[in-house]
């Protein structure tokens, strides 16, 4: 099977739309305070307890014990075991949270959630800043490479039957012409399909 640019990034955008839809998760980073991961909606955001009891210098169980079992809620996650559940709180559950720690980040933590991240939520419905926006480019990045890999190996099979056909004496001048003609157009559509994908790709970015 042969591996072209278009079917290639097609596989790949869709199985990543499809595990972001799926897991509906957002992360949030910070160089300061790290990741953390969201679920929810808009309205009614849910943070993951285990991320904030991370930055906040506190552990899940004990914080879990003490919180309302009405600010906290169990949420699928994707790991490298197979589906697991998480526990999320919601807003008020978070700024409970926040309000246990005795580390002098809190209200630097606490600040940076309710003066950036919280308005940018309720706003765009997500999180927009430079560590997402490069995280963004690297994925563009990453799938790029993939084009080029394939446009590659593409253009490695061609060779390979163009020296294929060179040394097989038994063809006539005229199936030759007609394997080149084949072969031309086929890399032609490849190039065509690279180009327009890259386009497509700088003009969403």
């Amino acid at each position: 099977m042969i591996c072209t640019p278009t079917g290639a990034f097609l596989f790949y955008y869709n199985s990543y739309n499809m595990h972001i839809t799926k897991n509906a998760i957002k992360i949030f980073e910070s160089p300061d305070f790290g990741k953390i991961r969201t679920a929810g909606t808009s309205e009614q955001p849910l943070f993951c307890l285990t991320d904030l009891c991370k930055v906040l210098n506190l552990t899940t169980k004990g914080v879990n014990q003490r919180l309302d079992k009405e600010v906290i809620s169990n949420y699928p996650l994707e790991t490298s075991g197979g589906t697991q559940q998480a526990l999320f709180v919601n807003e008020d559950g978070l700024y409970d949270v926040i309000l246990e720690s005795r580390k002098p980040e809190a209200r630097q933590f606490r600040k940076w959630i309710t003066s950036e991240v919280l308005p940018s939520i309720r706003k765009t419905g997500q999180y927009s800043n430079d560590s997402l926006m490069l995280s963004k480019l690297r994925e563009k990045d990453r799938e790029i490479a993939a084009l080029r890999y394939c446009y590659e190996r593409e253009i490695s099979y061609l060779k390979e039957r163009v020296s294929l056909w060179q040394d097989m004496n038994n063809h006539t001048q005229q199936s030759l012409f007609h394997t080149y003609d084949t072969l031309n157009k086929r890399t032609d559509l490849l190039i065509d399909n690279l180009e327009k994908t890259l386009i497509g790709k700088e003009g969403r970015a």
